[in-house]
């Protein structure tokens, strides 16, 4: 629950910087008019917009309401600060590179990316009481989070079906190294996804819920999907900056190393 645990004075100066990237980036995307957004545009929006939400219901509310309930405010922030803020910009950079690169022009399907989208918020604000099975928390909201749980697995099969075919004559493993560290962060979130969607049924979630499968879990998520993403991303943008330098040798051995690595450090 660490990451809920500010003191107040510092929820107001996280919430004043959401608000001011928020403030940032939001009017020129309005300003485009929203019929004509690309599909990141979409998740940028969704990850700020929502994330200003949840954060002061997970760090503010749990201030004002005791035991149980507080716990359960707390918990819904740990699982949205993952799928309402990493997991939006992540996928940004995923549908960003992808088409950028592969050369085939645009997605795959653009209404199964707006599909996938709304699936994400709409879905993903129930989850976090899954953690909390078994728990004192009113039945109802169990059941209402192992549901949300599975539909999502199913939204995130149809996501990474339509990423995977917008890679369509890229091979297996890209030559362009960003673009490899890229499907490896698509693999990762399948991965991640269905095993997160399955944790959440309580026949499984009996068994695993006080064991390290929780923790590989997260770290599957943060360090597999959304860091491969991440350096995805940042690769790309390097190598199209005319004056800067890297060296195409080390960038593949890094991911041969961090692909390893992560893989052991997770299981």
């Amino acid at each position: 629950m660490s990451g809920a645990e500010f003191p107040l004075s510092i929820d107001a100066f996280v919430i004043v910087g959401l608000l001011l990237a928020a403030i940032q980036f939001l009017p020129g995307f309005f300003r485009r008019g929203l019929e004509d957004l690309y599909i990141s545009s979409w998740y940028i929006i969704g990850g700020l917009v929502f994330t200003l939400l949840a954060y002061p219901m997970g760090n503010i509310i749990p201030e004002l309401v005791p035991g149980a309930e507080s716990a359960a405010f707390g918990g819904l922030w740990i699982h949205d600060a993952v799928g309402l803020f990493v997991t939006p910009l992540a996928l940004a950079i995923l549908y960003f590179v992808i088409p950028a690169v592969s050369g085939r022009g645009p997605i795959f399907s653009h209404f199964l990316s707006i599909f996938g989208f709304w699936g994400l918020f709409f879905l993903y604000p129930l989850n976090g009481t899954h953690h909390y099975v078994f728990s004192v928390i009113p039945m109802a909201a169990q059941m209402g989070s192992i549901a949300a749980s599975a539909l999502l697995g199913i939204i995130v099969v149809i996501v990474v079906t339509n990423l995977t075919l917008s890679l369509r004559g890229s091979g297996l493993i890209p030559k362009d190294i960003g673009l490899r560290f890229v499907v490896m962060s698509i693999v990762f979130y399948l991965l991640v996804s269905i095993q997160g969607s399955f944790q959440a049924q309580m026949s499984l979630n009996q068994a695993v819920h006080f064991t390290d499968w929780v923790v590989a879990h997260s770290h599957l998520a943060m360090l597999g999907f959304a860091t491969f993403a991440a350096i995805g991303g940042i690769i790309h943008a390097w190598q199209r900056i005319s004056w800067a330098r890297y060296n195409a040798a080390a960038l593949n051995w890094s991911f041969w190393a961090v692909s390893c690595w992560d893989r052991h450090y997770v299981y």
